[in-house]
């Protein structure tokens, strides 16, 4: 039997979660703000995996495994549809009461005045969840006119990671 290589110090991987989430399909998102609730899968692609337990997630409100630290990071592809819009952004909300959302990181972009561009932005956070049961997190997009939000189920465009950093 091969001996267990320690990772960090580690020798218990119990206790280590890194997970991914994406967004399998493109979405035509109106002026306003709105949280991302469909479309959500585990990245599983090209050999992709998690470690340890996955978050798990229903209508868009991701629920954590285990209590500790959370390394939270979204990203959001979109292209844009009209000359109208100049700028959206990508917000991660969290909550300790499982009602009253909060405004954690917001990543923004400002968009060239041409129809069809491209762009990226991210934003990230680190969560202390004390109780999985109360503590959840949930992504938004906030934009001025209309965009493309760009989803795939085969490569990461929009998603979000959430990497334990070690207990609470």
């Amino acid at each position: 039997m091969a001996a267990t290589v320690p990772f960090n110090g580690l020798t218990d991987f119990s206790s280590i979660t890194g997970n991914m989430w994406r967004v399998t399909s493109n979405a035509t998102l109106g002026a306003g703000s709105g949280d991302l609730t469909s479309n959500w899968e585990t990245i599983d692609s090209y050999g992709a995996g998690a470690a340890g337990d996955s978050m798990s997630q229903s209508s868009g409100i991701f629920t954590f495994p285990s209590t500790g630290f959370y390394l939270v990071r979204a990203q959001m592809m979109v292209a844009r549809t009209s000359s109208l819009v100049d700028y959206t952004g990508m917000r991660i909300y969290g909550t300790q009461d499982n009602s009253s959302y909060n405004l954690m990181a917001t990543g923004y972009i400002w968009l060239e005045n041409t129809d069809t561009v491209y762009a990226s932005t991210a934003c990230e956070t680190i969560f202390d969840c004390t109780s999985t049961t109360t503590h959840k997190m949930k992504f938004n997009v906030n934009r001025e006119a209309e965009i493309n939000l760009i989803g795939s189920g085969s490569q990461n465009a929009t998603f979000v990671t959430f990497i334990k950093l070690g207990d609470t």
